[in-house]
C-alpha cells in the first residue's frame, strides 16, 4: 500500500499547475489514435467517453450564451492540438445527431488535410482572399456528419487574413448549417493568429501536453487569451500517462 501511496503522490505533484480552470478530460496516449483511419467512424469506448465529458463541459460553460464555435489551440508547438480537434469532431458526429464543421486555421503548419486524406488547396486561405465562397471550401469526409475546411495554399500574412471581415461573415453562414464549428489553430504564444481568431469565436479550449508544458507557459498563454478577451472554456490534458496502472486509479 505504501508504494501505491507514493506513486499517487508523485502523480499529483506532476499534475499540479496544469489545470487553470476546468480540466477537460482526455484519453491517455495509448487510447488515442494519432490519425483517423480510412472508413473508421468510431472511437474506442474509453476515448469516446472522455470526449463526451469534454462536450458536456463546453455546453455547461456558459449558461447565458450557447457555444457553437470553438477554437482549440496550444501554448507552444507539438502538444497534439490537431489530434484533439479531429477526434473531438469525430466524437460529436458519432451519435449521428450532430453536424460538425472542422476548420484548419493553422496556416503555419496545417495537417488536417493529411489526417482526412483531402486536398489542401481551395481552403480557408482562398476563402479569405475572396476567391471562393464559404460553401465551396467545405469538403466531405468518410465520417458521416463531419465536414472539413482545409487550410488552402500557403500565405505570407496569416494574421491579416484571419482578421478579415470575410471570416466573420463565413462564420455566421456556417452557424446556420452546422451544430458546431471547430477551429484548429497555431500556438497562441508563437504567433498572433490564435488571439485574433479568439475574438470571433464563442469559446477557446487550451491543449496542454501532460508532463511537458510548464505551468508558467500555460499561465502566459491564458493571460494572452484573457488580454484578447477570449471566452476561456478550459484545458485539455493531452497524452496523459499513468504512474501506476489506470485500473488502480479507478479503484481508489
Amino acid at each position: 500500500m505504501s508504494k501505491i501511496y507514493e506513486a499517487l503522490k508523485k502523480a499529483e505533484r506532476e499534475k499540479e499547475g496544469t489545470a487553470l480552470k476546468k480540466e477537460v478530460p482526455q484519453p491517455s496516449a495509448e487510447e488515442t489514435p494519432s490519425r483517423p483511419r480510412e472508413g473508421d467512424s468510431s472511437l474506442s469506448s474509453a476515448a469516446a467517453e472522455e470526449y463526451r465529458k469534454m462536450h458536456d463541459i463546453i455546453k455547461a460553460a456558459n449558461s447565458n450564451h450557447e457555444v457553437r464555435s470553438v477554437l482549440i489551440l496550444s501554448s507552444v508547438h507539438s502538444e497534439g492540438t490537431s489530434s484533439v480537434c479531429s477526434q473531438f469532431a469525430r466524437s460529436l458526429v458519432q451519435s449521428g445527431q450532430e453536424k460538425v464543421l472542422l476548420v484548419d486555421a493553422n496556416l503555419r503548419s496545417p495537417v488536417l488535410h493529411d489526417l482526412f486524406s483531402l486536398e489542401r488547396k481551395n481552403g480557408i486561405v482562398e476563402l479569405l482572399e475572396g476567391k471562393v465562397s464559404g460553401k465551396e471550401v467545405v469538403k466531405e469526409t468518410n465520417f458521416p456528419g463531419l465536414f472539413v475546411i482545409t487550410s488552402g495554399q500557403p500565405t505570407e500574412d496569416p494574421p491579416h487574413l484571419l482578421g478579415s471581415s470575410r471570416l466573420k461573415e463565413a462564420l455566421t453562414e456556417w452557424e446556420r448549417s452546422y451544430s458546431y464549428i471547430l477551429f484548429d489553430s497555431s500556438p497562441v504564444l508563437a504567433y498572433a493568429d490564435a488571439a485574433i481568431l479568439s475574438r470571433l469565436i464563442d469559446g477557446v479550449v487550451l491543449v496542454v501536453q501532460a508532463g511537458k508544458t510548464r505551468w508558467e507557459v500555460i499561465r502566459k498563454a491564458q493571460d494572452t487569451l484573457n488580454n484578447a478577451q477570449a471566452n476561456f472554456l478550459g484545458v485539455v490534458l493531452n497524452r496523459r500517462q499513468y504512474v501506476i496502472p489506470k485500473r488502480v486509479y479507478k479503484r481508489l
